[in-house]
């Protein structure tokens, strides 16, 4: 017995188990062909599940799973690749694709403040919520710097992410959004990389274009938003 809680309290024992439910989660996710079944939520909870049915700790996970959040950053930098690719069609439409971006991060920041303000929340919680469509590494730092609360940040941004996987293919029929820059952009600006992972499904433009939009939403929101909250007299 010894020996597995001194396995379970190795870092590199939270590292696998990250890995392998999501790996895990793709793979039923493919066998079920239940587009909801998103392998990030399947990983989740499978742990969550874990901490209640054993002694294993938040804790002890968390050595490990810190060495994960350390990477995200430099992970992040990879969605560069696929905009490589799309580089000729990003030069054709420079204009409107950095437009589109703009009003998507400044629409994600108006529609927080407009919900804070109706169901008249506190300061405290607005700020947290003001980097929810941004991805996770920028998305904290945002936090930290607006005096946030870094664990709703992260929530927020998760439950954003997940939600956008989920509905935007069905949005963007509704709305008749059928060009593909479009769908990225749309897709991007609203559920960063965890949005971008389905975009990819829906096809390789859309990917490139919502992997563009997530990392400039990203610069654009650590830019604007400061700003933003000095004119609303938030600092």
């Amino acid at each position: 017995m010894n020996v597995f809680k001194e396995l379970y309290t190795m870092p590199l024992f939270a590292v696998m188990l990250t890995i392998g439910t999501y790996i895990l989660g793709g793979w039923v996710r493919k066998k079920t062909k239940c587009v909801a079944l998103i392998p990030v939520v399947f990983s989740a909870v499978t742990i969550g599940l874990l901490f209640l049915v054993t002694d294993y700790t938040y804790e002890e996970y968390s050595r490990g799973g810190d060495m994960i959040s350390m990477l995200l950053g430099p992970v992040t930098v990879l969605l560069a690749v696929p905009i490589y690719k799309e580089l000729p069609r990003l030069k054709e439409n420079l204009v409107p694709i950095v437009l589109s971006i703009v009003v998507g991060a400044l629409s994600a920041f108006v529609s927080i403040w407009a919900f804070c303000y109706v169901f008249d929340f506190e300061r405290e919680f607005f700020l947290s919520l003001v980097p929810k469509s941004v991805t996770a590494p920028i998305g904290i730092e945002v936090a930290l710097i607006i005096e946030g609360l870094v664990p709703i940040t992260v929530l927020s941004i998760i439950v954003t992410g997940i939600t956008g996987a989920l509905i935007s293919p069905f949005i963007c029929k509704i709305a008749g959004i059928h060009h593909p820059v479009a769908r990225g952009l749309a897709i991007g600006s609203s559920s960063h990389a965890i949005g971008t992972s389905r975009a990819f499904e829906m096809g390789e433009v859309e990917g490139a274009f919502s992997s563009l939009a997530t990392g400039l939403c990203g610069v654009i929101t650590v830019l604007i938003v400061p700003l933003l909250l000095r004119l609303l007299s938030f600092f």
